[in-house]
């Protein structure tokens, strides 16, 4: 027991650098997913879009995300944690700030002042989180001088989930009192306080302190010397397109990401249209049953899989993120939404930390974060292609104020599912071919 409660033993002992980067992918993750969580309903109701036009907001949100995220990518590497991880937050609150905002001015409809504001929303948002996942495993990478092994990534991971799940405690009460806007205004408030905290944290004495010990220069004379627009061309001249196992491991992934994009497409709408009572009132408490879980999970996983061969893990992560979608086609029932968040969590606290383990380790010096973005490519195109249909599948099988018993939820999560099956079938067809690509 004492070996599996280590990696979180570690977490509050670890050198004040560590902290800086834990603690801003927490805050993101706050940030991010209590947003993601509310978006869709947000469009609907305040700035008065219909499902579809919602759908197509949120797929602005999580494609564009990815889209900075390699235009962004490398700017960890570039400018130095400090800076990155103080710019992932300010930006991010901005955002929630420009939300909280929109309503006020009681416009409705596309194109209105309030749409135009919440879209400024989108693109701040959009800014920080595509300096965020690439430029928080690149800070890692950094400021352990590369010393990072497999129970690091799923604490890491862990962190930015539990902030994750944490706005389904506190954002029922702030919304049931002041609304989604005041639920917006608390995250813009959080982010840029946390902002000005992680320059208090890893100030600039601490920064340099940490990567002259690991012998790591950030900001080495060709990079400082560069402009932006030369950085990112060298990232687009450094894009391997030869290297098929790489590429057939970022697109043999995306129909199980589709799953990650119904968290916040489709489950909000079928928890609130497809339930009543404690379910329908409290929908983000069950919605982000799974990001507690996966905190208090992945890092035990990746301790006990440690030695595991990481496609493996791939496949079993993905299988038991698959397969438990089929539970929601039985019909809505309490039970089997807990049965399937369970199961599906395990699936991603196996599945998700190993593969960016995977990317990480496949990368270069100076180019983790071109990696981690490039991984994530594809991810946009999931996303946005998911949010294209999903808003169709929810007014044709989950309409809203229609009754339950007229619903046909059933048939969304059957075809959803079949989807997410590709991903496992696909890895385990290319076993052979791939597996002395990824040996550990």
């Amino acid at each position: 027991m004492k070996q599996l409660l280590a990696p979180f033993i570690q977490l509050f002992k670890s050198q004040r650098s560590i902290k800086a980067v834990n603690l801003t992918f927490f805050l993101s993750g706050v940030i991010y997913f209590g947003i993601l969580a509310l978006l869709g309903l947000y469009f609907n109701k305040y700035i008065g879009l219909n499902d579809i036009q919602s759908g197509a907001m949120v797929g602005i949100l999580t494609s564009g995300i990815t889209l900075f995220m390699f235009i962004l990518g490398g700017t960890a590497e570039r400018i130095g944690p400090k800076k990155a991880l103080f710019l992932i937050l300010f930006f991010m609150g901005l955002g929630a700030l420009f939300f909280a905002l929109a309503p006020v001015f009681r416009a409705k409809g596309i194109w209105s002042i309030s749409h135009f504001i919440a879209m400024l929303g989108l693109l701040s948002i959009i800014i920080g989180m595509g300096i965020n996942k690439p430029g928080v495993y690149a800070s890692l990478n950094m400021l352990t001088g590369g010393k990072v092994n497999a129970v690091d990534y799923a604490m890491l991971y862990g962190v930015q989930q539990f902030g994750a799940f944490l706005p389904a405690v506190f954002s029922p009460i702030i919304r049931h009192t002041y609304g989604m806007p005041g639920v917006f205004l608390f995250y813009g408030i959080l982010g840029i306080l946390g902002a000005l905290f992680i320059t208090i944290i890893l100030n600039r004495s601490t920064e340099r302190e940490v990567l002259n010990k690991h012998k790591c220069v950030t900001q080495n004379n060709n990079k400082a010397k560069q402009s932006f627009l030369s950085s990112l061309l060298d990232q687009i001249k450094a894009i391997p397109i030869k290297d098929f196992h790489f590429l057939f491991l970022i697109i043999a992934i995306m129909p199980i990401q589709t799953l990650y994009a119904h968290q916040w497409l489709t489950l909000p709408q079928y928890l609130t249209r497809a339930f009543t009572g404690m379910v329908k009132d409290y929908f983000e408490v069950f919605e982000n049953i799974n990001p507690l879980l996966v905190f208090l999970i992945a890092p035990m996983v990746a301790l006990i899989t440690a030695k595991k061969n990481t496609y493996k893990m791939l496949i079993t992560g993905s299988l038991l993120m698959a397969l438990p979608m089929f539970l929601l086609s039985a019909g809505p029932s309490i039970t089997l939404l807990i049965l399937f968040l369970i199961i599906r969590t395990f699936g991603e606290a196996i599945f998700q930390p190993r593969f960016y383990q995977a990317i990480t380790e496949m990368a270069p010096e100076g180019r983790k974060g071109l990696y981690i973005s490039l991984a994530d490519l594809p991810y946009m195109l999931t996303k946005a292609i998911t949010a294209s249909y999903s808003g169709w599948f929810l007014m044709r099988y989950c309409p809203e104020n229609v009754p339950i018993e007229q619903l046909n939820t059933e048939t969304m999560w059957t075809i959803h599912g079949l989807i997410a099956m590709i991903t496992p079938i696909g890895l385990i067809l290319a076993y052979k071919w791939m597996k002395s690509y990824l040996k550990n």
